[in-house]
């Protein structure tokens, strides 16, 4: 079984999933002849995928999940009843969501094979109606025991005067560019020229306390690309410019070594709900559009995932 992922935007992971199967119908319409010469179910999914420009790590979400699905079920999707698909996916996980993110594989797949899966698709829509009912009480839960934005913000501004520069560009990145712990992941350069790999995150230190923060790969990289924020924060550049090794030392660990250096090992998941609990309560619902779009978030998301006030 898969670890289970901390992140809300995997807990509404139907975000970018409707994105990704947004081609074809639930009756099973072709997605493209292309996948015509692709024998293998394995084989067809990674096409489909690499054509929809999805980063990296959701890629790897969907190849895992896959995987364990066809262990699972000790054959081709293509093959199985939907009463065994729901009946494993719901035997996978005891989360709804991650049931919910295995059985969007077993409708890609149909899809892809031009099957109906109809019935699976409702039996998704039941689960979705459930995750955000799980959602609203997870949220409500925490209305009185996250920290205020004032408490977040004197962290940062301890971690910088106390030289602990990786806490530092970590939580501040988070308070202010509102990132996703992959968006953390990053190259630093001091040549704009520098940036060649279209795949890869950078921020490009400029001159004047200036940087251009570059995101390629992030989780909903292929519904919003490329994500620019221009940051004049000289402390910013100072921790930057301070760092003797990558922010994140092992990528694959990133959601473990991010969290633990984040304010009360909270992540960033949490603390984006402190930030826009703040702002909520403020009724700025200039800042919340802010956040959605430097974040790569629908508004619907935010306030579905991430409002602790339901």
């Amino acid at each position: 079984m898969t670890n289970e992922t901390e992140d809300p935007d995997f807990y509404c992971i139907y975000e970018w999933e409707e994105k990704l199967d947004d081609s074809c119908s639930c009756t099973g319409s072709p997605v493209s002849s292309d996948y015509e010469d692709d024998k293998s179910e394995l084989d067809r999914l990674k096409k489909y995928i690499i054509l929809k420009h999805l980063s990296e790590n959701t890629k790897k979400i969907y190849l895992r999940h896959y995987n364990v699905l066809r262990k699972a079920l000790r054959k081709d999707i293509t093959l199985c009843s939907d009463a065994l698909i729901m009946n494993t996916c719901s035997n996978l996980s005891k989360t709804n969501n991650t049931k919910a993110a295995y059985l969007n594989v077993c409708i890609i797949i149909k899809k892809i094979f031009k099957q109906d899966m109809s019935k699976l698709d409702k039996h998704r829509n039941e689960l979705k109606k459930k995750i955000t009912v799980e959602t609203k009480a997870n949220n409500s839960a925490l209305a009185t025991t996250l920290p205020s934005l004032e408490e977040f913000d004197d962290h940062i501004e301890w971690c910088y005067n106390n030289k602990k520069y990786k806490e530092f560009i970590i939580n501040y990145l988070i308070r202010y560019s509102y990132v996703r712990n992959l968006d953390l992941v990053f190259d630093i350069v001091y040549r704009q020229k520098d940036m060649v790999d279209l795949d890869k995150n950078y921020i490009w230190l400029g001159r004047g306390g200036k940087c251009t923060y570059i995101r390629r790969d992030y989780k909903t990289v292929g519904t919003y690309g490329e994500k620019k924020n221009i940051i004049i924060d000289k402390k910013l550049v100072t921790a930057l410019k301070a760092l003797t090794g990558p922010l994140i030392e092992n990528p694959k660990n990133v959601g473990y070594y991010v969290k633990s250096l984040t304010f009360n090992e909270l992540g960033e998941s949490k603390l984006l709900k402190i930030i826009i609990e703040f702002y909520r309560k403020a009724c700025d619902f200039n800042k919340l559009q802010e956040i959605s779009t430097s974040r790569g978030t629908s508004i619907e998301t935010l306030i579905a995932s991430y409002n602790i006030q339901c």
